[in-house]
């Protein structure tokens, strides 16, 4: 990481604070607001949330994101009377959010965010309240109940404590409490997600003015769009908010559009912009917002315990150590089912067998952590499964497919998948396989061995299968293949291995290529020659005497029977 880089943190918190800071400063500011929170959009810090959207989506355990954003508010309090403006309470407003957020487990996290807020340029005196101050302090946490691969759920609980500057309109004498429910669905590149339920306030703001702030009902709802797989999305969020004490009154509803859109600088690093305007004249709802996010995260690898390991069959360690079951996910049409106990019986030496449709092996197949880079010890399991299609020349065709767990990032597990599918492929050539052979698909994390939040059973899901797809029947003729070929990844020429025909499964003849042979080809043999009986009897002539055949005594003579004819 270069020097600019390093520094860049330091200098995006340091600039996006300095002006705070120096508001702060000045005791000539003025304070005349009341202690009600008016801020609509509040970051999360989630890992693929929206501003002020959280999501039922977490990495591992252990696994971090802390960032700072900063927003611009134009008018976002104004005060009205008879729907005529009387002036704008706060005209600029600038709100920075310090946060972090801490994956416990890939279904909670929690987090803390500490709002700052700048703001000047009051037009109506009384109600003026300029200067810098902090917010109240935000700790909350979600909990992920359903995880699948096209939805997820999830329940959101916040707390706010009054830890703000008094009569600022950023902050509160008393707690709140904040609880929604979180609902996220993937189509394609396409992510939908709410962010709805109740914020409860324990004593309600009266204003002077036709203004309280009581509980309220808040629903924020988005949808985000992948331009750019793991680089750039883009967003629109909903932001809404009615009060109960006075449903449906001007000052109590909010409603604001948000544009976003957000570069993922690198796995570490994640920048966000945003523009924004309010629907209508509620509090905390503008006539104009930008916004500008910095996160950082790092996502915690594996512990050793939980190797990431990708199972081929199911016939690697389980829970309960290596003599545990085994386990092999039957699948019906393509789609899995049960899973079925087995325990297979291994020869010395024997590393893979073909069983059925598939080619299952003794032990499972080893990768580095989160990498499709194969470990030392799995090369001799790859290379007896090589000698079996080698040897096999009525294997046709396999299909080696790859699965992830549901542990990370959905695009990420889907592109391991096909990664180390592909570095199976690449060995398999390396020993001579014709690539005409063999094919290979990654199918990420939508076909799991179960469903399940634990690593340990994660694990059953990192698997690769060695589909069959194609034999030859006993009546047909393996092709020969072009040996002589070109490496796809890097040019390099080598020679592929002509397969064998086993001993017992020798070809047939020529003439029973062309269908299977029946009980009844052996007649097939015997030919007859068709002849004319009349034309037969045309050319006969008697034979001499000295032609004739002897008797079948061996006498020489001819029986007196014979004379007299």
């Amino acid at each position: 990481m270069g020097p600019l880089r390093r520094l860049l943190p330091a200098l995006t918190v340091s600039g996006a604070l300095l002006p705070s800071l120096a508001a702060a400063q000045d005791p000539a500011l003025a304070r005349n607001g009341y202690d009600g929170d008016i801020a609509l959009i509040t970051p999360t810090f989630s890992k693929t949330g929206m501003p002020g959207i959280d999501t039922p989506d977490n990495e591992r355990g252990g696994s971090v994101r802390w960032g700072l954003s900063s927003a611009y508010l134009n008018n976002p309090l104004t005060i009205y009377e008879f729907d005529q403006e009387l002036g704008a309470v706060i005209s600029h407003r600038v709100e920075n959010y310090l946060g972090v957020s801490v994956d416990v487990s890939r279904a909670f996290t929690l987090r803390a965010v500490m709002p700052m807020v700048l703001q000047w340029g009051a037009e109506v005196p009384r109600y003026a309240a300029e200067g810098f101050a902090f917010g109240d302090l935000d700790l909350g946490m979600h909990w992920a109940f359903l995880r699948r691969p096209g939805v997820s759920m999830g329940l959101r609980t916040d707390v706010w404590m009054p830890t703000s500057r008094r009569e600022f309109y950023a902050g509160e004498s008393m707690p709140r409490m904040h609880l929604s429910y979180l609902l996220m669905g993937r189509v394609g590149r396409v992510r939908l997600m709410t962010d709805a339920g109740l914020m409860a306030r324990f004593e309600p703001v009266v204003t002077t003015e036709d203004l309280v702030l009581g509980s309220e009902i808040v629903w924020n709802s988005g949808v985000d769009v992948t331009v750019v797989p793991n680089a750039v999305d883009v967003g629109l969020g909903v932001y809404t908010r009615f009060g109960l004490a006075n449903l449906g009154g001007a000052g109590e509803t909010a409603i604001e559009l948000l544009a976003r859109a957000k570069w993922q600088v690198s796995d570490l690093v994640g920048v966000e912009i945003g523009a924004g305007r309010g629907l209508t004249n509620g509090y905390g709802s503008t006539d104009a917002r930008a916004y500008l996010g910095l996160t950082f995260q790092k996502v915690r690898p594996p512990l050793p315990s939980e190797l990431d390991v990708a199972d081929i069959d199911g016939a690697g360690p389980r829970p309960g150590g290596p003599d545990g079951l085994q386990f092999n996910v039957r699948e019906i049409n393509g789609t899995p089912g049960e899973i079925i106990e087995k325990e297979p019986e291994w020869g010395e030496g024997e590393l893979a067998r073909v069983v059925s449709e598939q080619i299952i092996i003794r032990d499972a197949l080893r990768f580095r952590l989160g990498s499709h880079q194969l470990q030392p010890e799995s090369l001799p399991t790859l290379d007896y499964i090589a000698r079996l299609l080698n040897e096999n020349g009525r294997i046709a065709h396999m299909v080696i497919e790859g699965h992830s767990s549901e542990d990370g990032e959905f695009r990420a597990n889907y592109k391991l998948s096909i990664a180390r599918a592909t570095a199976i492929w690449e060995r398999l050539l390396d020993q001579g396989v014709h690539p005409s052979r063999i094919s290979l698909r990654g199918m990420g994390e939508v076909q799991p061995a179960q469903a399940t939040e634990r690593y340990d059973e994660l694990q059953a899901s990192r698997r690769v299968v060695f589909h069959i797809t194609r034999q030859y029947e006993d009546w047909e003729q393996p092709p020969n293949y072009k040996l002589d070929l070109v490496r796809p990844w890097d040019g390099r020429a080598y020679t592929a291995v002509q397969p064998d025909i086993p001993i017992d499964e020798a070809p047939l003849p020529e003439e029973f290529r062309a269908k299977p042979p029946s009980k009844d080809d052996s007649l097939q043999d015997v030919s007859f020659e068709e002849v004319d009986d009349e034309e037969q009897l045309d050319d006969w002539e008697p034979l001499e005497e000295s032609e004739a055949p002897p008797d079948a005594s061996g006498d020489d003579t001819t029986p007196d029977e014979t004379e007299a004819e």
